[in-house]
């Protein structure tokens, strides 16, 4: 039972760590691409 809540916590995390990591490489691309279109 606690293995099985430990692994679905850990899949949770990953589905959240890899939300963000796509939301900061989003943001990331706009902020280039606005600096790129600033000058």
């Amino acid at each position: 039972m606690p293995l099985a809540t430990h692994t679905l916590s850990f899949r949770d995390h990953s589905r959240v760590f890899l939300t963000l990591g796509v939301a900061l490489a989003v943001a990331a691309t706009f902020l280039v691409s606005l600096l790129g279109l600033l000058p």
